[in-house]
């Protein structure tokens, strides 16, 4: 026996009356059984309905995945070694003094040391990106990259970017 299971879901803006999002969904469910006559084989099938009520659970879920904001954390590393004030920014941003950090890794972006100036533009762009300012934060990791030849910071610019992108669709999404 097969069954077929489509499910479908859409969301109206009422004031508008626009479709705001839609979603279908197919599933197709095979099973089979065996006996020693037909009642005995169909007898083997009774689990048919409990089978589509789990699949249609499933795309539901699947569905609410798609739609719901949800929170991840995510890890960046920083530079710590370079100057005393790489040193003395680490202990601040450690103890969660995040303002106290940055203004000593900008004061080290004028570094005459190319290696230097170069981490603390990096290090700029992570407090930049701490505080919500992304494009603020794209600018200073290009700069570290185009300017100074920091390799993770080209890494940087992207996974950036790509943020960037996750947060408009994220807006646009709660705007709807």
């Amino acid at each position: 026996m097969q069954t077929l299971v489509k499910t479908g879901w859409r969301i109206y803006d009422r004031q508008g009356r626009n479709i705001i999002d839609e979603y279908s969904f197919g599933k197709s469910l095979n099973y089979s059984a065996k006996g020693i006559n037909p009642v005995v084989a169909a007898a083997g099938l009774i689990n048919r309905k409990e089978a589509v009520k789990e699949a249609g659970n499933q795309t539901g879920h699947t569905y609410a995945q798609r739609i719901l904001p949800y929170w991840i954390r995510v890890y960046r590393d920083y530079y710590v070694k370079g100057t005393d004030n790489f040193s003395v920014a680490c202990r601040m941003a450690r103890t969660g003094n995040w303002k106290g950090a940055e203004e000593l890794w900008f004061k080290e972006t004028s570094n005459a040391n190319g290696k230097i100036a170069g981490r603390a533009c990096y290090n700029m762009a992570i407090i930049s990106e701490i505080n919500g300012g992304l494009d603020k934060a794209i600018e200073w990791a290009k700069k570290s990259y185009e300017n100074y030849n920091n390799r993770l910071a080209l890494t940087y610019v992207n996974m950036l970017k790509n943020r960037k992108v996750n947060d408009t669709i994220l807006q646009d999404q709660q705007t709807q």
